[in-house]
């Protein structure tokens, strides 16, 4: 039976389920869960490792039966990379696969971002592909009377961020995952 199959079993009879999930901070740790519910390829679920309520993708689980036998995934756990004290160390041991990619790359100690050419060789403004330190956020409000409030900025818990054209933005909370992604990215453009 299909992994999806099995979680709506699961969320009809309220039962626990423990997987083998491929994504987050831990790829490739077993959990015991309890579906809440499906949609867009995302299942809510009680977490029992972690007693929180949490998203799943369902493309990242595999459903361990009472004899330790998975349901089958096309998913493969990320890229392992060593941990960079910043991008421009992650761009030193990148290079040579990023330079195959004929885009422009603009580098800096927080930042790395690949950029399309025009055809007189000069590099177009937007990236197509995104890797930068962010570390601090804030809380935008307005209030009754149409005013702009900006909260006082707080540390981010996930302060990467990669952002690529046509796909969702992802923040993590260390440099290595990070680049991974961008990494993934990048030679799945190509």
């Amino acid at each position: 039976m299909e992994t999806s199959q099995l979680l709506e079993q699961a969320i009809e009879s309220k039962d626990r389920l423990t997987v083998v999930y491929l994504g987050g901070s831990q790829p490739g740790s077993v959990r015991e869960i309890a579906p809440i519910s499906i949609k867009n390829g995302k299942v809510r679920a009680k977490c029992y490792s972690s007693n929180a309520i949490k998203t799943f993708m369902v493309a990242k689980m595999q459903i361990m039966d009472s004899e330790g036998v998975l349901t089958k995934t096309n998913f493969e756990i990320p890229l392992q990379l060593p941990a960079f004290k910043n991008v421009a160390e992650f761009y030193e041991h990148s290079y040579k696969k990023l330079a195959k990619l004929n885009l422009h790359i603009e580098v800096t100690q927080d930042s790395i971002s690949l950029h399309k050419l025009f055809k007189n060789g000069k590099p177009r403004k937007g990236s197509e592909l995104s890797l930068a330190y962010e570390e601090f956020t804030y809380d935008t409000e307005i209030d009754l009377a149409g005013n702009i409030i900006q909260s006082e900025p707080r540390k981010k818990v996930r302060p990467w961020t990669v952002r690529a054209k046509g796909k969702d933005t992802t923040t993590l909370g260390k440099l290595d995952k990070a680049a991974a992604k961008f990494l993934l990215l990048a030679t799945s453009k190509n």
